[in-house]
């Protein structure tokens, strides 16, 4: 019923659903984790998130007690040793803190209906969407004082997107 309401009242403002807007329900959903104390929605949502071998994000977050969100930062390009990395704008950075006063650095990256926007390439380079956000995030977390998490990965699909993971994987592994 909400869906249609507010489908029919902003029908004349979106040339798509406003549903169909990956940038607006990121914002609306995540952004709506503000309102409430980061254990009641942030954290268990991000608990969800599961590893490749299944591992969860239990461990890390499990003496959370607060986060700061960064939407949408731009990064610029730079270079991590002999490898250059392209510029990058992730959905969402948090800064967790943690019970002992430690802080870690977390991206995460909605998908909606669609794969990562940057494949690897032949150039040397790291172009690969979700291999130039981990080196990304490691380095922003060196410069705030903090660990880096490591990358959320939000997408519809009701199974792990392992081929588009181990892509990104390769790519860090090779350059």
């Amino acid at each position: 019923m909400l869906k249609a309401l507010l489908h029919s009242k902003l029908d004349g403002e979106f040339v798509r659903s406003p549903f169909e807007i990956e940038d607006l329900l990121t914002s609306v959903v995540l952004g709506s984790c503000a309102y409430v104390p980061p254990g009641v929605a942030l954290f268990p949502f991000l608990r969800l998130a599961r590893s490749v071998d299944g591992d969860s994000l239990e461990p890390a977050l499990g003496d959370a007690v607060d986060v700061d969100a960064t939407f949408w930062p731009d990064w610029a390009a730079f270079s991590d040793g002999d490898v250059g990395v392209h510029g990058a704008q992730p959905e969402l950075v948090l800064c967790v803190r943690h019970a002992d006063g430690r802080r870690s650095a977390l991206l995460v990256e909605v998908k909606l209906h669609s794969g990562k926007s940057s494949q690897a390439t032949e150039c040397d380079e790291i172009s690969d969407q979700l291999a130039k956000y981990w080196l990304h995030l490691r380095r922003h977390a060196a410069a705030i004082g903090a660990s880096a998490m490591g990358v959320v990965y939000v997408t519809t699909s009701s199974s792990l997107p392992v081929a588009e993971l181990d892509a990104s994987q390769a790519e860090l592994l090779t350059k």
